[in-house]
């Protein structure tokens, strides 16, 4: 069943055919990271969610902003 009121307004649902012709909802989120990389170690400074119909550039000009 899909469920659109969602108390998580940063939810993506997707509806997958699985095989069978069975259909299923997942859930989901997505966000882009800030990270400081070293090969040793790295630090993740800053995160922001891939709002829906959003792309993942929008995302990040909001993260450098």
């Amino acid at each position: 069943m899909l469920n659109k009121n969602l108390p998580f307004i940063h939810t993506v649902i997707r509806i997958v055919t699985k095989k069978g012709g069975v259909k299923e909802v997942q859930y989901y989120h997505q966000f882009t990271a800030f990270i400081l990389a070293d090969p040793k170690i790295s630090f993740i400074l800053d995160i922001e969610p891939i709002l829906p119909k959003e792309g993942e550039i929008s995302s990040s000009y909001r993260l450098l902003g």
